[in-house]
């Protein structure tokens, strides 16, 4: 993998970590680690189960209840990617922001889903979300080009 995409991925997830201590509501911050996954992944397929498993550690590490879940969805999520970057061309930016959606609304319906937690604000706050986390696509990309 060459550097700009590992420092990508890495700076990707300090982010990630930076926003969710300044905001007080994981709501308000977008899912970079997930974001610069897809990122990466697709321009690199055969490294997702290390992405992924790097990925879905790091998730772990500040991750309050389920992090099993977080882990296997992590794995899941970097597996679906590769997948399909042989087949379709991944790295186009309305790809790879389709992508992020979907995986994005499946992780958080998820996450409501186990811990039961179907109410009317929160579905409003899931929505918050994924749109947060679909509108850090352009960002990681001018990133990855500017590396």
């Amino acid at each position: 993998m060459s550097l700009p995409l590992t420092v990508a991925f890495a700076l990707g997830l300090a982010a990630h970590v930076l926003l969710a201590n300044a905001f007080p509501s994981p709501w308000w911050v977008p899912d970079l680690s997930l974001v610069v996954l897809v990122i990466v992944v697709a321009r690199v397929p055969d490294r997702w189960l290390s992405l992924s498993w790097l990925a879905g550690v790091f998730k772990m590490t500040w991750a309050v209840r389920f992090p099993g879940q977080i882990l296997v969805s992590t794995l899941f999520v970097g597996w679906v990617v590769q997948a399909l970057s042989r087949r379709l061309d991944t790295t186009d930016p309305r790809t790879e922001w389709l992508i992020v959606g979907l995986a994005s609304l499946c992780l958080t319906l998820g996450a409501l889903w186990v811990e039961e937690l179907w109410t009317v604000p929160l579905m409003g706050l899931a929505v918050v979300h994924v749109s947060l986390t679909v509108l850090a696509v352009p960002l990681a990309r001018q990133v990855l080009r500017a590396l």
